[in-house]
C-alpha cells in the first residue's frame, strides 16, 4: 500500500528537511510513502476538495500569509475529510488553540529531528490499524461490520429496551441488544472515552469539551459527568500529541 503524504509550508526550504526525516524514518518500516508539496493553502484545497485527491496525511504549517493553517484545517474539517493533520510550526503558543481541529501531533520545528519521526510512525499505524480493526455486531435486522473508526458515539437506552444505539459517522444509527458494560469488553480502545454510565463516545470526533458538554465534529453536544472530564482531557492531550 501507498501512503499519501502532503506537506504544506510557505517556506519551500522545509521540504526536503521534512521528506529526508520522514524517508529515514519509514524506510526501516518498509512504508510506501508519496510526497505532495504545497506552498499555499489553495494548492492544498484544489488537490483534496476540488480534485478529489485525498491525503493520508498533511504536515501543515500554522503560520502562513493569508490563510493560515489553522483556516485550512477548519476548512477541511467542515468539509468532511478526516485525513491525519500534523501541526508543524515555530510557535508553541498554537498549541491550545489547535485542539479544535483535531491533529493527530503539534511538532515544533526546533524539534523536527525527535518529534516528526515519532509522530508520522505513529499516524501511519493509526491508518493500517483503521483499515483492519473492526467488530462484528448483531442487530434485530442481521449482523453488520462496522469499523471502530466509523462509530462516533454508543449509549444505552435503558433497562426497559436494554439496548445500544451505535451512531456512525454516515449518519445511520444502528440498534443491538447489550449494555455499556458488554460493549466496552468488546470495544477496548483507550480512545472511546466514557461520559457518563450511558454514554461513550469515540475521542477522535470531539472537537472541544466546555462547560460539562462534549462538542462534536458534527454539530452534536453531550454531557459529560464531572467525574469523567480529566479522563476525557487525558485521552484528547494523547491524541493531539505529548506537548499539549
Amino acid at each position: 500500500m501507498t501512503y499519501t503524504i502532503g506537506i504544506c509550508d510557505d517556506d519551500c526550504q522545509i521540504f526536503d528537511t521534512v521528506k529526508n526525516i520522514i524517508k529515514e524514518a519509514t524506510n526501516e518500516n518498509l512504508y510506501n510513502v508519496e510526497f505532495y508539496d504545497y506552498t499555499n493553502s489553495a494548492d492544498v484545497i484544489e488537490h483534496i476538495l476540488m480534485k478529489k485527491e485525498p491525503l493520508d496525511i498533511l504536515i501543515l504549517d500554522i503560520d502562513m500569509p493569508n490563510f493560515s493553517g489553522f483556516d485550512l484545517a477548519k476548512k477541511l474539517r467542515d468539509s468532511g475529510e478526516e485525513l491525519i493533520i500534523i501541526f508543524l510550526t515555530a510557535h508553541e503558543q498554537f498549541v491550545f488553540a489547535a485542539y479544535e481541529y483535531t491533529p493527530f501531533r503539534y511538532i515544533r520545528k526546533n524539534c523536527m529531528n525527535d518529534e516528526l519521526p515519532i509522530a508520522v510512525k505513529s499516524a501511519l499505524k493509526a491508518i493500517s490499524k483503521k483499515l483492519d480493526t473492526g467488530i462484528v455486531l448483531k442487530s434485530e435486522d442481521g449482523e453488520y461490520k462496522i469499523f471502530l473508526a466509523d462509530i462516533i458515539y454508543y449509549e444505552f437506552t435503558g433497562r426497559k429496551t436494554r439496548k445500544i444505539i451505535i451512531h456512525l459517522k454516515n449518519g445511520t444509527e444502528l440498534a443491538i441488544r447489550k449494555t455499556i458494560k458488554e460493549m466496552s469488553e468488546i470495544i477496548t480502545e483507550p480512545y472511546f472515552i466514557t461520559l457518563h454510565r450511558s454514554c461513550v463516545v469515540n475521542a477522535n470526533y470531539i472537537k472541544n469539551i466546555h462547560d460539562g458538554i462534549v462538542h462534536l465534529d458534527n454539530g452534536e453536544g453531550l454531557p459529560i459527568s464531572r467525574g469523567h472530564i480529566k479522563e476525557a482531557r487525558r485521552v484528547l492531550a494523547g491524541i493531539c500529541g505529548d506537548l499539549i
